[in-house]
């Protein structure tokens, strides 16, 4: 199975991409870099999930706004109040999860700048889709076709009980290794070079972790968690490991 992991950001030098695969529960990262140009990004993607007709592609970034903000929103005029409170007009229920779950609220996709980067992400994911058909996925376990998913590192980290504090500043290269070295995957040497360097091609790693939960169907979903698929097909979803016992 290809798993394709995107750490978006706004800035092609602050995306990272990773290419693995898993066989038979075995998780290899093969390739792992920050992105050189958006043209570079989509390209070297599209050339990656052109390789297998079944894939699963996770990007780290939000791929839906909140239902309430959406539905005030496109009957508010100047000056009208809003009656949602401040956590539904901001949050989606997928964030609530994760914040109940696992005890680390996600940025508010409403109301944080992580907004510019969910557009971003938007962007390339169409792009790409532009040249190859690729679908959102909500089938864990099976993957039958090119399927994209929502992801988040942070919960990706926790749920193994790892930590997500530091590993982002620039002088924590062994900080990012302890992580590297924790995960359950072989991370070919070039690939983990790259993540001790900078934790963008990290965080791409851990998307192709994520993409290989969901692709053994290890994964929380919205049934489980007790949020109306509808809902999550409309907001997205961050999938993630289950928690343990």
């Amino acid at each position: 199975m290809l798993l394709v992991g995107l750490d978006c950001a706004t800035q092609p030098k602050n995306t990272g991409l990773a290419r693995a695969t898993l066989d038979g529960g075995h998780l290899t990262v093969h390739e792992a870099r920050t992105g050189r140009s958006a043209e570079d990004i989509v390209g070297t993607l599209a050339t990656w999930l052109a390789a297998a007709p079944e894939a699963v592609f996770a990007l780290d970034a939000p791929l839906g706004w909140p239902l309430a903000m959406g539905t005030v929103l496109a009957a508010h005029q100047a000056g009208g109040s809003l009656a949602p409170e401040a956590d539904q007009m901001f949050n989606r229920e997928t964030d609530r999860v994760v914040r109940k779950m696992l005890g680390k609220k996600p940025l508010e996709v409403g109301a944080d700048r992580i907004a510019r980067t969910a557009l971003s992400a938007l962007g390339v994911l169409n792009a790409v889709g532009a040249r190859m058909p690729v679908e959102m996925g909500w089938t864990p376990g099976v993957v039958a076709s090119r399927q994209a998913l929502e992801v988040y590192p942070a919960a990706t980290l926790l749920a193994r009980g790892l930590p997500t504090r530091g590993y982002k500043a620039a002088g924590a290269r062994d900080l990012r290794a302890d992580l590297v070295d924790a995960l359950d995957a072989e991370i070919e040497p070039e690939a983990r070079t790259a993540a001790l360097v900078t934790d963008h091609a990290l965080d791409a790693i851990l998307c192709c972790v994520a993409a290989a939960d969901y692709a053994s169907g290890d994964v929380l979903t919205p049934e489980a968690a007790g949020v109306a698929p509808e809902r999550a097909r409309r907001e997205g979803w961050i999938w993630f490991q289950k928690p343990g016992p």
